[in-house]
């Protein structure tokens, strides 16, 4: 087990039978200051969904040093402000795509998601399977958010019905 400091990157894939569904990074909410900006401008402008009622606190007004880093808080939930981006690396896909599809296989849930973590040494970890597939954050974050998670709920309740 890694130390929650030495996770670069988490990942979603949500599965239905033995098909990933969707697939997408999320990004803590850390921000970089620039030397102008308060900490509360900067996670405005990370994820403003999320921290445009959250930031009353007199911390958030501190100007951030040019490069001096923040970070909100060190979990990858799109409920807690982080914010999900595609995976675009083929060879990471095919990698996150291999272990999903192991874990999956290992038992008899038709419809999930499976989080994974990428540490700074490049090792991909599972760190847990959810029966329950939750996509409310995603679907305010994401632009055709709503439209996916509609397609992707209604096959899976497609598949409950079969034979």
């Amino acid at each position: 087990m890694c130390p929650f400091y030495d996770i670069k990157a988490e990942y979603r894939l949500i599965m239905l039978k033995d098909n990933c569904v969707a697939m997408y990074g999320k990004k803590r909410p850390i921000v970089i200051g620039n030397g102008k900006k308060t900490i509360r401008e900067l996670l405005l402008g990370f994820n403003y969904h999320y921290f445009k009622d959250k930031l009353e606190a007199e911390e958030y007004n501190k100007i951030l040093n040019k490069n001096e880093i923040y970070e909100y808080g060190w979990q990858f939930n799109l409920s807690k402000g982080a914010i999900p981006f595609e995976v675009s690396n083929l060879d990471l896909k095919n990698r996150l795509l291999n272990i999903a599809l192991k874990v999956s296989s290992l038992f008899s849930i038709g419809f999930c998601s499976i989080d994974i973590v990428e540490t700074q040494k490049n090792e991909l970890l599972v760190m847990e399977l959810n029966s329950g597939v939750m996509m409310e954050n995603y679907m305010q974050i994401v632009p055709e958010g709503f439209k996916i998670a509609k397609e992707i709920y209604k096959e899976a309740i497609n598949e409950m019905f079969k034979n």
